[in-house]
């Protein structure tokens, strides 16, 4: 049973104006199952609040509260921009332009351009400070970790950890020749594929 009929059985009870009680929940239900559980919610708020009396509200009334429900809460989640913010391609061009500079060089050759880059993305600005400091914390440690995979201590997950690691070290040499002046499509790419704008 769909969520707003158990909602709505609860509030006016088993429908006794119909002659077949259970063929006009089974109707609701059939209307209501290709909503989500936030858009029934919502939909049964607005049945609810709307309905002055103490019977159950045509099938058509709450078919209108669900696809109003689910038209707000299209237009609130568009609202809300991207869903992935900051991956878009505008925030991995950003990040590019700062490390393309004497701290990225240093971070490509030092071993902790992915630490400084995802900083870079994520602040839309360059470490200072302490923060210098965790990024190179954060790349040891990811370093120390990767090692333990190529040693053969990644577990049963071994060869999904393995990839993630090579996967890890391609684009580090990837970030590595932006910071020394190159473009490099695939981060568009990756940026396509979390935002959803190169699905189709």
């Amino acid at each position: 049973m769909q969520p707003i009929t158990e909602r709505l059985i609860g509030v006016f009870g088993t429908p006794s104006h119909v002659e077949t009680a259970a063929a006009f929940l089974a109707e609701v239900d059939r209307i209501a199952d290709r909503y989500g559980h936030e858009a029934q919610r919502l939909a049964g708020d607005m049945v609810i609040r709307a309905t002055q009396q103490n019977w159950w509200p045509s099938p058509g009334v709450i078919a209108e509260a669900l696809d109003s429900a689910s038209n707000s809460l299209a237009v609130k989640n568009a609202d809300r921009g991207p869903k992935y913010p900051d991956w878009t391609a505008a925030r991995q061009a950003h990040a590019n332009r700062l490390i393309r500079s004497p701290m990225g060089r240093q971070a490509a050759k030092e071993g902790w351009i992915g630490a400084l880059w995802d900083f870079a993305r994520v602040e839309e600005r360059l470490p200072q400070g302490s923060e210098l400091a965790r990024c190179k914390r954060i790349a040891r440690e990811a370093d120390e970790m990767a090692a333990e995979v190529y040693r053969g201590n990644g577990g049963p997950a071994a060869a999904a950890l393995l990839r993630l690691c090579k996967s890890r070290e391609e684009r580090h040499a990837q970030l590595a020749e932006i910071a020394n002046g190159y473009e490099a499509k695939a981060l568009f790419e990756q940026s396509q594929r979390m935002t959803g704008e190169g699905a189709g």
